[in-house]
């Protein structure tokens, strides 16, 4: 099956444009508050929003809090890793 962008199992599912759509959100509104101190710097802005993230889910529940502690886990490895290929 196709759709007017190509493949339609290669077009981007409701469920992943709506994450998509919640981080910029989060984002921006992360960047508007920045920007509303004195010192506000590009570059370290930039930085920044690369690196948040954005979860939805049920903060009560204990599945949540180990799959947060995943991604931090990787998040750090992957700037170990970063700093020793620079």
């Amino acid at each position: 099956m196709r759709w007017s962008g190509g493949d339609i199992s290669r077009r981007p599912s409701s469920e992943s444009r709506g994450r998509i759509g919640r981080i910029e959100k989060f984002r921006a509104r992360a960047r508007a508050s920045a920007e509303k101190h004195d010192g506000f710097d590009e570059a370290v802005s930039a930085k920044l929003s690369e690196r948040l993230r954005y979860i939805s889910c049920d903060y009560g529940a204990p599945a949540t809090h180990a799959a947060i502690r995943i991604q931090q886990d990787l998040d750090w490895e992957e700037a170990l890793l970063s700093r020793h290929e620079s």
